[in-house]
Order: C-alpha cells, then sequence, then structure tokens
C-alpha cells in the first residue's frame, strides 16, 4: 500500500493491520515512530494490544518508550512469537505461565434447568401457536435453544413441515418462522436442513432471514446467487452431491482456507486454526466450536477461551465474552476464577477494562486444559485431579460401609447415594463381591439399592424434586416403625393414606429402602404406597414431572433384587391403558431421559396399543426404540421384513434409528444389505456402522477401511455372492504369511462361513505370531482334537485369563487327562495368587467339575491343586467372601475323590466348614444323582442343608428375596 509522505496516521494504520497478520517488522517499525508526539498514544495502545510480555521480559510501563522498546526488540527478536489464535506477539508461551486460580465445581442440576424447563413447557408451545400470543411463543423457542435436546429442535421442525406457524394466530409469522429458523441452524442435523429448505421452496421467509439460517446450518455461504430460488436448488444439488450435512461443512471449511485437516496431527488444531482465522465468519466461527467440541480433544477447552482474548476488542458494555465462560463451565462443570487487577477473585470479570486477568484467565486454560478428559457416559469434559480425589472419597465411604458402627456406616451409605452416579456405580461394579462384612442395618448391596437410589436421587435433584422425608414425615415414619399392635399400626397407616400426598411418595419409598429388613415396615409402607397411588393416579398422568418420575421410579425399581410392591410400577400404567396412551406419547415428544423413554416405549408397545405381537414387527414400527441387547434377540428378517429395513434406511433422518437399523443389519447380515450400506459409505454417513455390516457379512475386517471398502466395490462391482470366498482366500493368505497376526483377524478366519477344516493347521501354526493373544471367542468348528493337536500350544506364552479359555477350542469328550495336565504344568508360572484364582475358574466350567466328581483326576494333579487353593486361603490378606466360599467348596470335592457318590453326599454333612460351603458342596453333588440312587439318600434328607426351601411375600415394598431365612417371613 502506497502511503503518501508525511502521512503517519494512515502508515499507523498500515503497520497496525500488518501486526495483527503477524510481521515483526511491523512491529519494529511502529516502535520507531514513539518518539512521534501526536501519534505516541495510539502507537503506545497498539504496541500494548498486540504483545503479551511478561513483567520480567519487558515492564509494563517500559513498552511505550522508544529505547527500551527496540533494544527488547533486537535482542529477542529471533525468539519473539506470533499467536493468529490471540493476535499478540509472546515470548513465554502462555501454557508455561501458570497463574494461580480457584476452582469451583458446579453441580450438573446448574445445567439442567433449562432442559427441566422444556420438559415442564416445551409442549406449550403449541398452545402460544393457538393463543396467538408471540411473547410466550418466543420464550418457548428460547428454552428450546437453551435446552439445545435433539427432542426440542425436533419439535421445532415438525412445526415449520407442518406449517403449524403459517396457519397460527401469531400477529407477525414472518418474525415467528424468522424464530424458528435461527434456532433449528442450531442442530446440525439433515431434518433441519430439509426442514429450512422446505421454507425456501414454499417462498415463507425472505432470503434474508433464511439466508443466515442456512449459511450457519451448512457452513456454506451461497449469498452471492441472485434469487432464493436458484440458492435453495444450489443447497439441494450440493447435498445430494456430496451426501451429507457434515460433509458440506467440511466443503464450507476447504472452500475458505487452504489447508487441510490432513495436515494436522490432531483433528483439534485444525478446527482450532480454522476458529483463529474465521473473525470475518462468523457462521464457521459457530461451526468451529461446535466441531472443536465434537472432537473431545481437551486442547478444545483452550481454543475456546482463547476467543475472549482474540475478540477482546469488543469486549464491552453489556457484552463481556459470557458466552464462552458458560460453554466452558458447562463443557467442565467447573468454575475458574482469576484475580482482577483490583485483587477480586471471579470468573467474570471486566474483561474489557483488565487485561491483566483476561490474560491470567486465558493462561490459566493453556495451561491446564490438559488436566481434562472427556467422559463419554457424563457427556463433558471432567477434571482428572478431582476425578481421583471423588473416586478416592468414594471409596473412603465404600469402606465405611464395612463399619460396625451403625451411625457410620449409614452416612456412608446415604453419601454415596447422594453422589455422582457414574462414579459411584462405577466404583460398585469394580469391587463387587469384595464387601465381606457389610454393616447389616444397611441396604444389601448385593440386591442393587445403592445402585438405583444413586440414579433416582440424581434424577430427582435434577428436577428439582424430592425423596427425603421432611421433619415430620421422618417423626412420622420412626412412630409407625415403633408401634407393635396391629391394629394400632393399621389405624396409623389409614391416618397416612389420608395425610400424604404423591409428592411424599418418594420419600416413603427412599424410607423403606433404608430398612429393607424391617418386614413390619415394609408392609406397612407398602400398603400406604399401594393406596396412595391409586387414589392420587388421575393427578399422576395429569402432572408431567410426577409421572416421569413414576415412570423413572418403575425403570429402576425392578432392576432391584426384592419381590414385592417395586415390580409391580409398570404393570399399574399398562392396567391404566389405554387412558393414558395420550399422555404417554405427548411426554415421548419431549422426554430425553432413557429410563423414562424406554418405559414409555414398553407400555405403548404393548398389545392395547394396537402393537403387533410379532417382536420383529414391533422394531420395525419403532427401531429407536429398542436397545442393543434386543435388537441382537430379534429373529431373522423375511423378504417383506428385509424391504422394509431397506425403506426405513433409505428416508429416515433420525440418528438413533438409522443406528438401530445397522445394528440389526450387523446381527443378521444378508448379501441383500449391501448396495445401500456400501451408498451409504460412499457418501460418509454413519461409516462405523457401515463398515461392521459389511464386516459382518463377509466376516472380514477391510486393512484400509472405508477406502478398502470402496475401492474392492469399485473394482469387483455388484457380484457381492462371489465377495465372501475371494475376500476369504485374501484372509487366509494373510494368516499364512504375515509376520503379526491380531486376534480379531484370527477370528475372522475361523468363524467364516468359508473356513474348512483342512485350513485349520494354518491358523494354529500362526498362534506364536498372534500379537495380544485371546481365546475368548475363538471357537472352531468343529472343535480340536485333544490328541492331534495340543501341541500347537506348547511353545505359548500364558495368562491365566488366556489359559482360561484354552479349554473350550477342543472337544472334552476325547484324552481330557492329558489337557488338565498341561493346564497344571502351563499354569505353574503364575504367581501364587493368580494360580488359585486359576484353578478356581477351571472348578466354574463344568466339564472340569464333572471330571472331579466322576473321580477322575488323579492325585498327584488333585494334591497339586488343594495346596495351591489351601495356601491362597491360608495366606491372602484380601478374598471377597463369594471367593473364600468357593475355594473351600473346590478344597472338599477334591477331599472327597475316591468315594462313591452317596458316601460323598454322606461325609458333606460333616464338613468342618460354614453353612454357605457346605451347601455349594452338597448342591454339586446333588445335582449328579441319579433317579436310582435316591432311595439311599433319603435318611440324609434331613441333614443337608442345600434342600432348603422358601416362600416370599409379595405385597411388601421391596424384602431382599436372598435374606428371607426367619419365621416370620417363611410364615408370611
Amino acid at each position: 500500500m502506497h502511503v503518501p509522505a508525511g502521512d503517519v496516521l494512515l502508515l499507523v494504520e498500515e503497520l497496525e493491520r500488518q501486526v495483527q497478520s503477524g510481521s515483526r517488522r511491523a512491529l519494529r517499525d511502529l516502535a520507531t515512530l514513539l518518539d512521534n508526539e501526536q501519534h505516541h498514544d495510539r502507537i503506545c495502545d497498539i504496541l500494548k494490544e498486540y504483545t503479551l510480555f511478561l513483567p520480567g521480559e519487558l515492564a509494563p510501563e517500559l513498552v511505550c518508550d522508544k529505547k527500551a522498546f527496540l533494544n527488547f526488540y533486537y535482542d529477542h527478536r529471533d525468539e519473539l512469537r506470533f499467536s493468529p489464535l490471540l493476535m499478540a506477539f509472546y515470548l513465554t508461551p502462555l501454557e508455561e505461565r501458570d497463574p494461580e486460580a480457584r476452582l469451583e465445581v458446579l453441580p450438573d442440576s446448574a445445567f439442567t434447568e433449562a432442559q427441566t424447563y422444556f420438559l415442564a413447557h416445551g409442549r406449550q408451545i403449541r398452545q402460544a401457536l393457538d393463543a396467538g400470543d408471540p411473547v410466550r411463543f418466543q420464550q418457548q423457542v428460547h428454552a428450546i435453544m437453551e435446552a439445545d435436546l435433539p427432542e426440542g429442535y425436533r419439535l421445532l421442525v415438525r412445526l415449520l413441515n407442518e406449517r403449524a406457524i403459517e396457519r397460527s394466530a401469531l400477529p407477525d409469522k414472518r418474525h415467528a418462522l424468522g424464530l424458528v429458523a435461527d434456532a433449528v441452524s442450531q442442530w446440525p442435523h439433515e431434518q433441519a436442513l430439509d426442514a429450512l429448505l422446505r421454507l425456501a421452496e414454499r417462498d415463507a421467509l425472505p432470503a434474508y432471514l433464511l439466508l443466515p439460517a442456512l449459511e450457519q446450518l451448512t457452513n456454506i455461504s451461497l449469498a452471492h446467487l441472485p434469487d432464493l430460488d436458484l440458492t435453495t436448488r444450489h443447497y439441494r444439488l450440493m447435498f445430494d452431491t456430496l451426501g451429507s450435512l457434515a460433509a458440506m461443512r467440511q466443503a464450507g471449511y476447504r472452500q475458505l482456507f487452504d489447508f487441510r485437516k490432513e495436515h494436522f496431527q490432531y483433528e483439534v488444531d485444525y478446527y482450532g486454526r480454522i476458529l483463529s482465522l474465521a473473525s470475518r465468519f462468523p457462521y464457521v466461527r459457530h461451526n468451529a466450536i461446535q466441531d472443536l467440541i465434537r472432537t473431545h480433544h481437551p486442547r478444545a477447552l483452550f481454543y475456546i477461551a482463547a476467543q475472549l482474548f482474540q475478540y477482546r476488542q469488543q469486549l464491552g458494555g453489556l457484552y463481556e465474552g459470557v458466552q464462552w465462560i458458560e460453554l466452558l463451565e458447562k463443557l467442565t462443570r467447573m468454575r475458574v476464577e482469576v484475580e482482577g487487577s483490583d485483587g477480586r477473585w471471579s470468573a467474570r470479570h471486566t474483561w474489557s477494562q483488565d487485561r491483566a486477568a483476561l490474560t491470567r484467565y486465558v493462561s490459566w486454560w493453556a495451561a491446564h486444559y490438559e488436566d481434562f478428559e472427556w467422559d463419554e457416559v457424563r457427556g463433558y469434559f471432567v477434571n482428572k485431579k478431582l476425578a481421583l480425589a471423588q473416586k478416592e472419597s468414594y471409596e473412603q465411604y465404600l469402606r465405611r460401609l464395612n463399619s460396625t458402627n451403625d451411625s457410620v456406616a449409614l452416612h456412608a451409605w446415604i453419601q454415596l447415594s447422594e453422589g455422582d452416579p457414574v462414579a459411584v456405580v462405577a466404583l460398585l461394579n469394580k469391587y463387587r463381591g469384595l464387601f465381606r462384612r457389610v454393616n447389616p442395618v444397611l441396604p444389601p448391596l448385593e440386591d442393587g439399592y445403592l445402585e438405583q437410589w444413586v440414579q433416582l436421587i440424581d434424577f430427582c435433584k435434577k428436577a428439582h424434586l424430592p425423596w427425603k422425608p421432611d421433619a415430620e414425615l421422618e417423626r412420622a415414619l420412626i412412630q409407625l416403625q415403633q408401634i407393635s399392635d396391629p391394629r394400632a399400626r393399621y389405624h396409623y397407616e389409614n391416618q397416612l393414606i389420608q395425610r400424604l400426598s404423591l409428592v411424599d411418595a418418594t420419600a416413603l419409598e427412599y424410607w423403606c429402602s433404608l430398612h429393607p429388613r424391617d418386614k413390619e415396615l415394609n408392609l406397612s409402607i407398602g400398603r400406604i404406597l399401594d393406596h396412595l397411588y391409586a387414589r392420587h393416579w388421575p393427578d399422576l398422568v395429569d402432572d408431567f414431572s410426577l409421572l416421569r418420575l413414576y415412570l423413572k421410579k418403575a425403570m429402576l425399581f425392578q432392576r432391584l433384587k426384592a419381590l414385592g410392591l417395586c415390580q409391580t410400577y409398570l404393570e399399574r400404567c399398562r392396567q391404566s391403558m389405554p387412558e393414558i396412551e395420550a399422555p404417554l406419547r405427548e411426554l415421548l415428544t419431549t422426554e430425553f431421559d432413557a429410563d423414562v423413554k424406554r418405559a414409555i416405549a414398553l407400555l405403548l408397545d404393548a398389545p392395547h396399543s394396537q402393537a403387533s405381537d410379532d417382536p420383529l414387527a414391533q422394531f420395525l414400527a419403532r427401531p429407536g426404540t429398542f436397545s442393543e441387547k434386543e435388537i441382537k434377540d430379534l429373529p431373522e428378517p423375511d423378504g417383506a421384513a428385509i424391504q422394509e429395513c431397506m425403506r426405513l434406511l433409505y428416508t429416515s433422518y433420525e440418528e438413533e434409528v438409522i443406528h438401530s437399523l445397522f445394528t440389526y443389519m450387523r446381527t443378521h447380515p444378508r448379501l441383500e444389505w449391501c448396495p445401500l450400506v456400501l451408498k451409504a459409505l460412499e457418501r460418509g454417513a454413519f461409516e462405523e456402522d457401515a463398515i461392521g455390516v459389511l464386516e459382518a457379512t463377509f466376516c472380514y475386517r477391510m486393512p484400509d477401511g472405508k477406502a478398502g471398502w470402496l475401492a474392492w466395490w469399485h473394482t469387483h462391482g455388484d457380484t457381492f455372492e462371489q465377495w465372501g470366498p475371494l475376500l476369504y482366500a485374501r484372509l487366509r493368505q494373510h494368516v499364512h504369511t504375515a509376520p503379526e497376526v491380531d486376534m480379531p483377524t484370527l477370528r475372522q478366519m475361523v468363524h467364516s462361513p468359508w473356513y474348512t477344516p483342512a485350513d485349520k493347521e494354518i491358523w494354529l501354526a500362526a498362534l506364536p505370531r498372534v500379537a495380544g493373544l485371546n481365546l475368548r471367542r475363538l471357537h472352531p468348528d468343529p472343535l480340536l482334537d485333544i490328541d492331534a493337536d495340543l501341541k500347537w500350544f506348547g511353545a505359548l506364552s500364558w495368562t491365566p485369563r488366556t489359559l482360561d479359555d484354552l479349554p473350550a477350542l477342543f472337544d472334552l469328550k476325547g484324552h481330557v487327562r492329558k489337557l488338565v495336565a498341561f493346564l497344571i504344568e502351563a499354569s505353574a508360572t503364575f504367581a501364587p495368587d493368580e494360580r488359585a484364582s486359576f484353578f478356581n475358574r477351571l472348578f466354574r466350567q463344568g466339564w472340569f467339575l464333572d471330571y472331579v466328581i466322576a473321580d477322575r483326576l488323579e492325585p498327584t494333579q488333585a494334591d497339586t491343586i488343594a495346596a495351591v487353593l489351601q495356601r491362597w486361603l491360608d495366606e491372602s490378606p484380601f478374598i471377597s467372601e463369594f471367593e473364600e466360599t468357593a475355594t473351600q467348596r473346590n478344597i472338599a470335592l477334591l477331599a472327597l475323590l475316591g468315594h462313591p457318590l452317596s458316601e460323598k453326599i454322606s461325609r458333606s454333612t460333616q464338613l468342618p466348614l460354614p453353612r454357605a460351603a457346605i451347601v455349594k458342596v452338597q448342591e454339586e453333588l446333588l445335582a449328579r444323582v441319579q433317579f436310582d440312587e435316591l432311595p439311599a439318600l433319603i435318611p440324609l434328607f434331613d441333614t443337608l442343608a442345600a434342600l432348603r426351601t422358601y416362600n416370599f411375600l409379595q405385597r411388601d415394598f421391596g424384602l431382599p428375596i436372598f435374606h428371607p431365612d426367619d419365621p416370620m417371613v417363611q410364615h408370611q
């Protein structure tokens, strides 16, 4: 650019633009003009604005000193770095500064207010349309955007497609349509694109309102086209050509920037680079932030925080970048406070007036983003250090469950039940079976009370519903527990039934669950709840918050290992069908909780709602409501089902529906699926699902994934019936010659429909070349011969788990003694506790238990196994109750070798073992008694602990199944 002589102002403006683009020379040239008195302040502001030097590098007061700045520049010219993202020069990177900060953990409930409001009021948007109330309508649209749930956006898309707004009583329909168009553009889904293009095609909105929404949704601007009709056709053509909205959004990036995702080691840095260059394209900035988050890489947090600094010149007034701070808090459930220049600690300074606080805030994220990791279950980033501290705290509470002090143990149970459900359930699963001496006053852990209540309490917190009894109700329940006279108790129950409301039901269930072994209390509260729900049932159905809670409880309580009223909640709903079908369908339009949606699906799929009894027909009617396990249990498709499945895959937009269809197709592979699956793969839609179907169909894992499958298709065409043998020949050659083979490849060969026994030695010879040997789920057909094939396993290195799976490969009708000798010898290298655990697991295999009880185990082998188990039992400091009982049983069975079965049973009554171990021994022995042996055992029946039987209560709230051994329960 030519600058007229003497026009310093134009020169300063030009140099500022060059500094913004990262020119070090422009920085120097600006400093040379600092002695110009007229423009000194302006130049000084620019130098401060675009530099991030620490006080120890260049004191703030020296930035505006010409000599000092130039000396600094020449001393550090080669070390100066420029950040396009921050638009500033620096010496010390932000990630190395690590300023002090105060962290505040934010509860999940702080981020579910909008979702709760949407669930309670989202359906009222149609009422606002009918009433012609623009204020209420706008509130509902904003609530849907704030909740940011697919269910909300789908509701808006339906309103557009049904033309509900055009037909409404709203006075300004154009404004309302523009509001909804802007809202659905926040949802990157094909349904949203289709709805906006339909708006354009029926000319319902002018271009100036519709084009910004289309730009934001597709990441592509077609504003240069002369009219909306041509623009719409171009968008349709691009979607048809590229195949998906995701591909369109990526094409939008490629149109604007000359770098590609492949140029970056991490995908997050590709989007971070786009974000730093997207200042002129607000829609690109919006989409880049969304794509940053989808990478689940923690550096996305820094890139988002850096937006505060990059757009620092736009901060001020009412706008202080609060949306980025709120986004960071939502993504991490954490508030980061830094100290301001005024000494105040906050996460929301007036950044435009406090550069030091702004730098500290962004620097903290630069230094600490690696402290976070994405949690797939929670759906946000968790702080690893705090998560570890939380885990250790929960583990401490778990240990306190063993306390002999009732108050300490109960306090620990309550703290866990009110904790983070993801963390608590994970720890319970991890340590399941290791709780040997849990305080008996607690709800039994093995019955699932803690797992279900931690989820239910979390649900109540987010929905702002009570779950604990208040002081008055707690006094009443304590009084109920103290009443021993049946008539007085019955009278007091009736008083509570009259006094209590539906809101108190959860508190009753909670109190009852805290005292699961109090039989009288269970019966009383079971009766109160039964009457309470029956009396207020119409009110429950009319109140969606209470209906959601009831359905949530129905799904959670049925997972309790208890009998009684807690198992009948869903049945009460079934008995009210079809009267409650309409409220359930209405609730389903906005519901997002998986348990509640599942409960509704179970109820709507019942015979009363005219659904077919054929499970496959039910699946094809509502594929998105089936769990993966239920899909895998569905029958094979017939011709009509194959066609319907392909039609649904071609016409559906909802991700959960398409994913469910792919899961079914992967479970029941057919050649008919292939053309549609390959076309989906070619479009880049649901790549992982599509590849899974192809791999299941041809029992082959293509080395190059998507590119490999498409190349094979283009080479071999649609002759799908020939693909299988050709791919198997390729697979067999790879297993035969590759220097290293992985287990998935080996399994594919062995399980391939084209595998023959003649190929057996190829994969057996490949075993030493297998990386990460894992024999589980390897099922050769026919099974291996012990005499002929055991030799192939002699040179392998064994782990306890791998050796566990070896017997399943062999035909155990053969020379089993040889296999047992091999197992004992191969396990000799294991650590003592590992070897003991291996032998215990061996006893869980039916063939080995039969082998031992039939006295076919050699005495020396029995002595070896018994010695290992006894040593473990004597020396191990930490064995679960289950393992202790199992080990005692196994040692006893070994000690009974050499005696007839009837004598073994007789001797079992004299074993010096705990009753639980004796029961286990007798169960195994009695299971092998033949009919003609029964008369000889009749005299022993009264002494056999394994023959005890129980009856169970049915109308209490929920008594534990495994603790009904007292006379009161048996009598009831």
